[in-house]
């Protein structure tokens, strides 16, 4: 079981690989997360806990990073004749550091981490 596929963020890295302990999308540091801890990798929805940038209100980023929570499901395959996937990934974090957790929210707008948005 995989995470998406590689071609999802092709700039980045951790995507279409298993069970990844750090994720960048290639794009600004929200969309990195690092010391993922999995657990239920291979069920039909995984959940991951690690750390990650936010956005202050004003600009810019908080100094420290946050911990955030991720959420791996929609099992399938990203290609004919490739491995198993799960093909879509959430994220919740909070808008302060030390806030509790927000709303789950699609990883980088995507319903689909198989293919770059």
């Amino acid at each position: 079981m995989v995470l998406g596929a590689k071609n999802f963020a092709p700039s980045g890295h951790g995507f279409g690989t298993v069970q990844p302990s750090d994720i960048f999308n290639g794009g600004d540091p929200s969309g990195h997360v690092s010391q993922i801890q999995w657990t239920g990798w291979g069920s039909s929805t995984a959940f991951g806990t690690g750390m990650s940038s936010i956005f202050k209100p004003s600009g810019g980023y908080y100094p420290q990073l946050v911990p955030v929570r991720l959420r791996a499901d929609h099992l399938g395959s990203c290609a004919p004749g490739g491995p198993p996937a799960y093909r879509q990934l959430s994220v919740r974090e909070p808008s302060v550091p030390g806030g509790p957790l927000g709303p789950w929210m699609e990883w980088s707008g995507s319903r689909d981490i198989c293919s770059a948005p």
